[in-house]
């Protein structure tokens, strides 16, 4: 394993300091949704949609498709599908997109 893989990463940290809008913004597709209520609503930018079939929730950060996905979540998931890689690598992309600074640690050194 390398010691980029070695190292955690801090998913909170990540979650908490961008929001859902400014990941649709990254992606420039905010300007396709419009607001019902507490809601963003607009197409898919998973799979290009040309319905409102996705509904965001900015207060909680997060996203759901109800057309071809059928899924969910927050900003790490909605990357993740978007990127087509894991967590982790969605997480340290948006680091690097917004200059997140201390989203990678170390791993704590066991004492055995």
């Amino acid at each position: 394993m390398s010691k980029q893989q070695n190292r955690l990463v801090d998913f909170r940290k990540v979650k908490d300091s961008v929001s859902i809008t400014q990941i649709l913004e990254h992606y420039d597709v905010l300007a396709g949704f419009s607001k019902r209520g507490n809601r963003l609503e607009g197409p898919c930018p998973i799979h290009n949609g040309d319905t409102s079939s996705f509904s965001v929730t900015p207060l909680k950060n997060t996203w759901y498709c109800f057309g071809q996905c059928k899924a969910g979540g927050n900003i790490l998931d909605l990357v993740a599908k978007m990127e087509k890689c894991g967590v982790r690598d969605a997480a340290i992309k948006i680091s690097n997109w917004f200059e997140l600074d201390n989203v990678e640690h170390k791993p704590a050194k066991s004492n055995k």
